[in-house]
């Protein structure tokens, strides 16, 4: 059930977070804004579902809801490594962000989440505690949308030639 709800609230989450930034306008500081929302919500409704949650019927609504706002961040996340970068060095920028992800964030998570478990011996409170750690992802994205007003973006490099070549290639 935890695999069924993970893969339709990903796939879900990510367009309607793509979606969600498409409506805002399709900025830097509008993406990095609605990754910081999304990320923020899903802690504020994750905690809950671990601590309060006694039954599988109250867990997996939250579940579900949490799931769905932390993957709303996804898109508009990718497109801020997209659109920090200049256009050559955007495939780099991309794969660098997936090393990144991984090694920051699955790598260390489970032995992270071991050790706390072992030592409180309450997953409930060690759950709590791991996804407690999307706040300070939600501060980072709202601070970066601070410093984004003020530098430049490549969102739009090239867009000018790329729509003339493509306007040749109809003729």
């Amino acid at each position: 059930m935890f695999g069924g709800v993970t893969v339709v609230t990903g796939i879900v989450g990510t367009v309607s977070g793509g979606l969600l930034l498409d409506y805002r306008g399709a900025t830097v500081e509008n993406a990095l804004k609605t990754a910081s929302m999304g990320t923020g919500l899903a802690c504020l409704l994750l905690i809950p579902s671990f601590m309060l949650s006694r039954t599988l019927e109250s867990f997996v609504p939250l579940l579900v809801i949490g799931e769905l706002f932390l993957f709303m961040s996804q898109a508009p996340a990718s497109a801020v490594m997209l659109w920090s970068v200049p256009k050559r060095l955007r495939p780099f920028s991309m794969s660098l962000t997936t090393i990144t992800i991984h090694v920051l964030g699955d790598v260390p998570s489970p032995p992270i989440l071991g050790a706390i478990q072992g030592r409180l011996e309450n997953w409930r409170l060690s759950f709590s505690i791991i996804t407690g750690f999307l706040l300070l992802s939600s501060a980072i994205f709202l601070g970066a949308s601070i410093v984004a007003k003020r530098h430049a973006s490549y969102q739009n490099e090239g867009s000018e030639r790329e729509g003339r070549h493509n306007d040749v290639d109809e003729v």
